[in-house]
């Protein structure tokens, strides 16, 4: 059940908006890298910094691989049809 409910939340679709894409490949296990896409919804009425709170992200991409280059990551953002229905801004 939890596989099922984790694959339920990183397929399940984002409300409309524009989003920032955070990209993470800080995280090893072994002699792996994780990769993990976190989406944060941008806020139209945005006042200050505002540190992010775990409710304010979303993980939509996890995948380990011995090491990422930029163009693997930019590969998996422009195949996968999921960020094509939004307006992301990339940070990493």
């Amino acid at each position: 059940w939890s596989n099922r409910l984790g694959m339920h939340f990183l397929k399940s679709k984002l409300d409309a908006g524009n989003y920032a894409l955070i990209i993470d490949e800080s995280i090893s296990t072994g002699k792996e890298q994780l990769l993990v896409l976190l989406a944060t919804k941008l806020s139209e009425d945005f006042v200050g910094i505002q540190p992010l709170e775990m409710s304010d992200v979303r993980v939509v991409h996890i995948e380990s691989k011995e090491s990422w280059k930029g163009c693997d990551i930019k590969e998996i953002i422009d195949k996968d049809p999921y960020f094509s229905e939004y307006s992301f801004i990339v940070y990493s």
